[in-house]
């Protein structure tokens, strides 16, 4: 992995772009999910989920095959946690379109959505979002500035209850890695917690950047692996061959409490996976189109194979995972 010294002057020529080339504004984020349910009403749905601290909308739209009468299961994409990261917006979108496009045409997204409901949350941060793409292009968390706190932001990865405020989560509000005041203090990820308990996952992937890495828990520890280690091992080895990305548990990149990955199996069964696209936090426009494709090919393998991935396998107990860290960039 390779860190760039000075990351506002390597984006330069993307922000100074009105539209931001190939990548969305907020604007048009929420243009295009509108034009989706106008254009297919017999495959989405699109609602706001809750109102950010600022006043903007946080985005949910549900795929599914309205006219199926099948069993179907539950399935879970988000973006943009990490304001920064533009990528992980345009994977979600890029899905819904390849899933809005592919029904009736290709036999697998039928197939697919006959039988799934597909939640997209494309921008869990758009605050944030917005501020990176207008203001400060490295910026990291949310917008809010906590009650007593001198700093603005939280690191909404960091906010989820599940072993909430441990290593590689701070308690000063102007760290990158800021966990707020308690857990789920924040609207962002109130939201999440609230659709799992609606939706009840199967699976869920949160995409971020950068590292071309596939991430599964446990994040909060390096000293211990799930009871369903080979599980995740199983499906995310996997989807690292698709991509040419790293497979690996999320604390052998760093120690990390309070993420995504861990409270969405600990508390809500899921298998959840992070996949840290590209190789910065903003790829070069034309390194977006290859990372959309491969992304696309592991969303399409994990959502057909792992639809029930904790039934009928053999668990493993609690293992102990090498004490060691790969790298300790903030993705």
């Amino acid at each position: 992995i390779t860190a760039v010294q000075d990351v506002d002057a390597v984006f330069a020529e993307i922000t100074a772009k009105e539209d931001l080339g190939i990548y969305h504004t907020f604007e048009e984020m929420e243009d295009e999910l509108r034009t989706t349910v106008e254009t297919y009403p017999n495959l989405s749905n699109l609602r706001v989920g809750a109102q950010s601290h600022e006043g903007r909308p946080i985005y949910v739209l549900e795929l599914t095959a309205k006219d199926s009468t099948r069993d179907k299961v539950n399935f879970l994409v988000t973006g943009t946690h990490h304001a920064r990261e533009w990528i992980s917006t345009e994977v979600p979108m890029a899905f819904i379109k390849h899933l809005t496009e592919g029904y009736g045409q290709d036999a697998l997204i039928t197939e697919l959505l006959d039988t799934s409901v597909i939640v997209v949350v494309p921008m869990v941060n758009p605050d944030g979002g917005v501020y990176s793409r207008t203001k400060k292009t490295m910026w990291r968390k949310n917008r809010r500035k906590p009650e007593g706190n001198w700093m603005t932001g939280v690191d909404n990865n960091r906010n989820y209850p599940y072993h909430f405020g441990g290593a590689g989560a701070s308690g000063w509000s102007g760290s990158q890695t800021y966990h707020g005041p308690k857990s789920l203090s924040e609207v962002e990820n109130q939201l999440i917690v609230q659709l799992a308990q609606e939706y009840g996952f199967k699976t869920a992937v949160s995409f971020h950047s950068y590292s071309e890495l596939v991430l599964w828990p446990w994040g909060y520890t390096t000293r211990v692996q799930t009871k369903d280690n080979e599980i995740f091992v199983k499906y995310g080895t996997k989807m690292g061959e698709i991509m040419g990305y790293r497979p690996m548990q999320a604390s052998q990149l760093y120690a990390a409490a309070g993420i995504f990955d861990d409270t969405m199996y600990a508390d809500y069964g899921v298998l959840a996976y992070t996949i840290e696209l590209g190789k910065q936090f903003i790829p070069k426009e034309e390194d977006v189109p290859e990372i959309l494709d491969k992304s696309i090919k592991a969303l399409r393998y994990l959502f057909t194979n792992a639809r029930n991935p904790f039934r009928s396998e053999e668990h493993t107990s609690e293992l102990q995972s090498p004490d060691h860290l790969v790298c300790r960039l903030l993705l």
